[in-house]
């Protein structure tokens, strides 16, 4: 019976010391605190994972304070005070601002995008009712862009070293009748085994079914 409830006063302290470093309250200050801008429309959500909730939309090019380190694949957003905020993927913050072309380019998949769910052409009614039919929920280019980056992240030789190039990404949307999600096509930047930078073209499919359950394509790399 002591032995018992020493494990659970253990298990007890451990929770909580897990809580404290990546859960802490928001009046924590952090000293070891950097400035990053986000290289697209980026959410910043309450908990290091996609399923958090959204806090806030950060603009292409928008400079944030970060605190230096991550949590499964997030980086922690700090408010003007060095007292945290919310959680955003690090993949979509650099430490640099983006140059005139980079952010056209974004303007330019922005305006495809807000055309693309404007319009009403007899194929996009055909796949809404499609949709509906099979309640297949929908799925957010950002969130399949998310998925898609963390599939390649494993692939690569020396992933922590991994730039992707956001602008120039394709999303292609498709819906088979059971999944409904976006073919991912990029590139991104990365280490190989001896130190030096090689550029890998991608492409992944990410879907949703009717369930809520995410599918990711092995990816194709070039």
């Amino acid at each position: 019976m002591k032995n018992f409830l020493l494990i659970l006063l253990i298990l007890f302290v451990i929770s909580v010391a897990v809580e404290v470093i990546f859960f802490p309250t928001s009046e924590v200050k952090y000293d070891n605190h950097l400035y990053k801008f986000s290289k697209t429309s980026l959410n910043v959500r309450k908990y290091p994972k996609i399923e958090g909730g959204v806090l806030k939309v950060l603009k292409p090019n928008e400079k944030v304070i970060v605190y230096d380190s991550i949590v499964k694949g997030f980086t922690l957003i700090l408010n003007d005070d060095s007292t945290k905020y919310g959680w955003a993927s690090k993949n979509y913050l650099q430490n640099k601002e983006l140059s005139k072309n980079q952010l056209q380019k974004i303007k330019k998949q922005q305006e495809e995008i807000k055309k693309e769910q404007e319009e009403i052409s007899p194929e996009s009614k055909k796949i809404k009712k499609e949709k509906e039919k099979n309640k297949i929920p929908s799925m957010y280019v950002s969130d399949a862009k998310y998925y898609t980056h963390e599939r390649v992240l494993t692939m690569l030789k020396s992933p922590s070293t991994a730039d992707f190039g956001l602008w120039d990404e394709k999303a292609i949307k498709w819906n088979d009748g059971t999944y409904y999600g976006y073919t991912i096509k990029g590139y991104v930047d990365s280490q190989n085994g001896f130190g030096a930078m090689l550029r890998t073209h991608y492409t992944v499919n990410v879907g949703k079914n009717a369930k809520g359950e995410v599918a990711t394509s092995t990816p194709i790399l070039k």
